[in-house]
């Protein structure tokens, strides 16, 4: 076989090897982003940072409220312990908008994520489906 023709071989096979596998990553985080979506509340793949109180139900959220809230803060201007406490109305306020949050943040990455893997798997499959035809009429 002559040197000439095993380069576009070799390169031919590379490119449907790299396709296979970014074939596979791809499908790997469409299935995550997947079920973040399904669970927004619950996944911790698409946060900047961990939220402050557990959002899962209001009780956990007021739980985790009460904890962080019981420590004494000493105020600047008084050197007294303060503490800020909510109401049950603001700290509902409060806990509806950090789900909402939450939710909304989670479900903007995750469809960012299925739609741009979406797109690198068509890429992927694409550049397999034109090069494995190419080594195919090569022969």
């Amino acid at each position: 076989m002559d040197k000439a023709g095993i380069i576009p071989k070799i390169y031919g096979y590379l490119v449907c090897l790299a396709a296979v596998i970014v074939f596979l990553i791809s499908v790997a985080q469409i299935v995550n982003a997947s079920f973040a979506l399904s669970d927004p509340i619950h996944t911790r793949d698409y946060m900047y940072a961990t939220p402050m109180y557990d959002l899962s139900s209001f009780d956990a959220y007021k739980a985790d409220y009460a904890r962080q809230t019981s420590y004494s803060v000493l105020d600047a201007t008084k050197t007294t312990a303060t503490t800020t406490a909510l109401t049950d109305e603001q700290l509902t306020a409060a806990y509806n908008s950090a789900r909402d949050n939450q939710i909304s943040s989670v479900r903007l990455q995750a469809t960012r994520t299925i739609t741009s893997y979406i797109i690198l798997l068509i890429v992927a499959g694409l550049l397999f489906w034109s090069h494995w035809r190419w080594l195919h009429k090569e022969k």
